[in-house]
């Protein structure tokens, strides 16, 4: 299959990440951009790139139009055939000229740096695309925010993401203690907007994921908690022992709480793995995040990269697709050899050869692009961190357990926990101190 071109994704209702600037206020210990001698120049992204990135979005609306017309056209001469012919070619025209005025859009997400320090040049972008996207994103560190910025997110439904690193002992490890009270300071601002936190979780602080969930569950968000280890460090195996031990007791109180009130617990690993794990989608191995072939990221310097992980990456890298002037003139060189070819072995579902009969090659997606990128000192995109297909099959295994307890129960517990997912935490998780241990369900790995 050939490799897709920006243009041809965003057509099919792809993602564009914009990195609006490498400015940050804060300094994470984990930040992807500083990895493997990545380079940030504290820049914001010119406004002559960012109307690039946008003349590229309505060549993708004009692209699609061509095609509908193309379509419709096709339909119209085929009315000259026969009765039969006539009436079906009727009903597609109707349908796909309604189809024309409903195109798929793409969406958009910013990303940094601290895209809300570049906000200014957000609000001229949602400004110019509001014929052109579906919907915009933002992914911040939750320490900026003004009223006006709050208003303007809403007013214009953009989603805002904050990540938050944990308990105030797991915050302070990572970000500061000055980060926390900044976050806590803006906090009231954002303070209904979406349920949701990333948790990035250091070695360092794998040991505070139990912490970490009662923390976030007495500040009502408890449902929407996703801690993601980071797979850039090196992981000693006490420490992945520490991150399984709280995946396991989260499982455990999620068996609790489903069988006493038929109401549990959102975790990101355990239905991140089910659905694959249980064949609900279809059978197919997973193929990553969709990185170069549905989303694409536009760094500062208008060079468009595999996503936005890789925009400390030099313009000759084998993840740079191209500059956006490049694309827009149709001269732009494509990814490297070595992105052609992983594409191309997940086109054809070819896997390394100790992934063969891994327990967790049903919901592996082969980690991150970027991850393995820095993990392979930048020859391959193929293999995983050791702590990656650690924690994986320990993912799968406890899925496998959850699953043999509240299958018994009701067989849809996965759906009726995703359904409450959606929803405000519920208000009667059981008070602090009284949650059950993983031995009180047999549930130890």
């Amino acid at each position: 299959m050939p490799v897709i071109t920006p243009l041809e994704g965003l057509a099919q209702h792809g993602c564009l990440e914009l990195h609006l600037t490498d400015r940050c206020n804060l300094n994470c210990k984990y930040c992807y951009l500083n990895e493997g001698g990545g380079v940030r120049d504290r820049r914001d992204m010119s406004y002559e790139v960012i109307d690039q990135a946008i003349e590229m979005l309505r060549i993708v609306k004009q692209k699609q139009q061509a095609d509908a017309d193309r379509l419709l056209e096709a339909i119209a001469a085929a009315l000259a055939g026969t009765e039969v012919l006539k009436a079906q070619a009727r009903l597609w025209h109707k349908q796909i000229a309604k189809l024309r005025q409903d195109l798929p859009k793409p969406r958009i997400t910013f990303y940094g740096g601290e895209p809300l320090l570049a906000f200014e040049r957000l609000r001229y972008v949602v400004e110019k695309t509001k014929d052109l996207v579906s919907h915009w994103g933002v992914v911040s560190n939750g320490t900026i925010g003004t009223p006006e910025m709050v208003s303007f997110c809403k007013a214009h439904k953009i989603g805002v993401q904050r990540s938050h690193d944990g308990c105030p002992e797991a915050y302070e490890c990572t970000r500061g203690k000055a980060a926390l009270e900044a976050y806590n300071l803006r906090s009231p601002l954002w303070q209904d907007y979406g349920k949701t936190r990333r948790v990035t979780v250091e070695p360092e602080t794998a040991h505070f994921l139990w912490e970490d969930f009662k923390y976030f569950e007495k500040m009502g968000l408890g449902i929407g908690a996703t801690f993601i280890p980071n797979y850039y460090a090196d992981w000693k195996p006490e420490q992945i022992e520490a991150f399984k031990k709280g995946l396991w007791r989260l499982a455990a109180e999620n068996i609790r709480r489903f069988k006493t009130t038929r109401k549990g617990i959102w975790e990101f690993w355990s239905h991140r793995t089910f659905p694959t794990f249980s064949n609900r989608h279809g059978g197919n191995f997973p193929q990553g995040c969709g990185a170069g072939r549905g989303l694409w990221s536009i760094g500062i310097n208008g060079d468009i990269f595999l996503c936005h992980r890789f925009a400390s990456e030099s313009p000759e890298s084998e993840c740079c697709y191209g500059n956006i002037r490049d694309v827009l003139a149709g001269t732009a060189r494509g990814y490297g050899p070595i992105v052609r070819a992983r594409f191309e072995e997940m086109d054809n579902n070819v896997r390394p050869a100790q992934c063969k009969r891994c327990v967790a090659r049903p919901s592996c997606g082969d980690c991150c692009h970027h991850t393995n990128w820095i993990h392979s000192g930048r020859t391959g995109l193929t293999q995983p961190p050791d702590a990656w297909c650690e924690l994986k099959c320990e993912a799968a295994e406890i899925v496998r357990r959850q699953d043999n307890e509240l299958r018994q129960i009701d067989p849809r517990w996965y759906t009726k926990i995703q359904q409450q997912s959606r929803r405000p935490p519920c208000a009667a998780a059981a008070p602090i101190g009284t949650e059950a241990k993983p031995e009180h369900l047999q549930l130890t790995p």
